[in-house]
């Protein structure tokens, strides 16, 4: 299969904690700029490669939104595998192919009068801090709260700063934060609370199932796992 391939220059690694990285990129003077929706990820291939081979390449969801004019990606890199040591390794300048934009974690077809609870787990926090920075930035009137469960937590300050309120809170508080949405989903009526849950797979599957078995439904509960 034929892809687009859009060529981005490294702009900066920053080193957010442990082995947690996150890279800033620009699309190459003179190419066409990817289009995509806050909330969707990007094909990536590996920092370097000319040739995208299958092992080269992951989906990694976009962090920032279309309007911020750059691609900022967050990922991490504990388990040095090929493709997380070229990132590990790239330099400013290194030249990275992203390709195939795409993703159901939008903000598409959000009812009206809608309320949304988001949760992420970890760099789950990714395609989230896409969505509630776009809301901000386009002023949208839509009341969110964010339950961000982890140890350590990428752009604190800056989710702090939105209109929404945002929670940071470790696993041992998962039960308190299920009984939270539960309440919400009661008090706000069958369909207008929506559920943007991120993170791993086992961290989606955990919570997903925890949510379902309180009484929300399923189509109540949009997901985005990584791997």
């Amino acid at each position: 299969m034929t892809y687009r391939y859009y060529d981005a220059v490294l702009e900066e690694a920053i080193h957010e904690y442990d082995e947690v990285w996150t890279y800033r990129l620009k699309i190459a003077e003179g190419e066409d700029v990817p289009e995509f929706l806050p909330g969707q990820y990007a094909h990536v291939a590996a920092p370097g490669l000319e040739e995208v081979t299958k092992p080269m390449r992951r989906h990694l969801s976009i962090a920032s939104t279309p309007a911020d004019g750059e691609f900022i990606f967050s990922m991490d890199t504990s388990s040095h595998s090929d493709f997380k040591q070229l990132f590990l390794d790239a330099q400013k300048g290194s030249v990275i192919k992203l390709f195939k934009l795409k993703g159901e974690f939008t903000l598409e077809n959000l009812p009206d009068n809608s309320r949304v609870i988001f949760i992420a787990g970890g760099t789950g926090i990714t395609p989230v801090r896409s969505l509630v920075r776009a809301m901000d930035q386009q002023n949208l009137s839509v009341p969110w709260d964010l339950y961000y469960v982890g140890r350590h937590y990428l752009f604190a300050h800056e989710l702090s700063s939105y209109k929404g309120k945002t929670n940071f809170i470790g696993r041992e508080s998962v039960p308190l934060m299920i009984s939270s949405c539960v309440d919400a989903y009661k008090a706000k009526g069958k369909g207008d609370l929506h559920i943007y849950l991120s993170g791993s797979h086992s961290f989606v599957e955990d919570i997903t199932d925890q949510l379902t078995g309180k009484g929300i439904p399923s189509d109540h509960i949009r997901t985005e796992d990584f791997e």
